[in-house]
């Protein structure tokens, strides 16, 4: 293994408010073309680690040495090789931490509420899925949730509610 820190890493959540904030950010997936095809950050360029490797000088020349490079891979493991070859020659570049498995945990918590009823969205940014929550005093209802229970057990505390029931209209 290795032992990632903010010098070399930088959260999902860190790309994603990058993103947000339209600085600038090249994010560069190093996973193969058909892992990138069929689930990608949107706005990031694909350059295999295996091109990289073995086509080293020719397929740099897509890459600035002026602007931040964020290196992603499905777990972290394939961009963080590709950090250091490409930071050993000269590159500012920091590795997703996660890879595209943390992207897939970041969420857009949005509030909806529309003639006093108080309704959170929540939006996994990697996926797209869109989930809610309705709360009235200190009761909480959530609609169609995710995986990650954690996202609205939270929330549903930062707010003093507690959560009561929860709906699927997708099965």
């Amino acid at each position: 293994g290795f032992i990632m820190n903010s010098d070399t890493s930088i959260s999902p959540y860190d790309v994603k408010g990058k993103i947000d904030s339209g600085e600038p950010i090249f994010i560069l997936d190093v996973r193969e073309a058909d892992e990138y095809e069929n689930w990608r950050i949107s706005g990031s360029f694909n350059l295999p680690l295996s091109k990289i490797m073995n086509e080293w000088e020719g397929s740099l020349s897509v890459l600035n040495k002026d602007r931040e490079i964020v290196t992603v891979c499905l777990h972290g493991i394939r961009s963080e090789n590709a950090r250091q070859m490409l930071s050993s020659v000269g590159y500012n570049v920091r590795t997703m931490s996660g890879g595209m498995v943390a992207w897939n945990s970041v969420y857009d918590i949005i509030d909806v509420s529309h003639g006093g009823v108080n309704v959170l969205q929540f939006r996994r940014v990697g996926k797209g899925c869109i989930s809610y929550m309705l709360i009235s005093g200190n009761e909480a209802v959530v609609i169609d949730p995710n995986y990650d229970v954690n996202v609205y057990t939270d929330e549903a505390k930062k707010r003093n509610a507690e959560i009561k029931a929860v709906l699927d209209t997708h099965t």
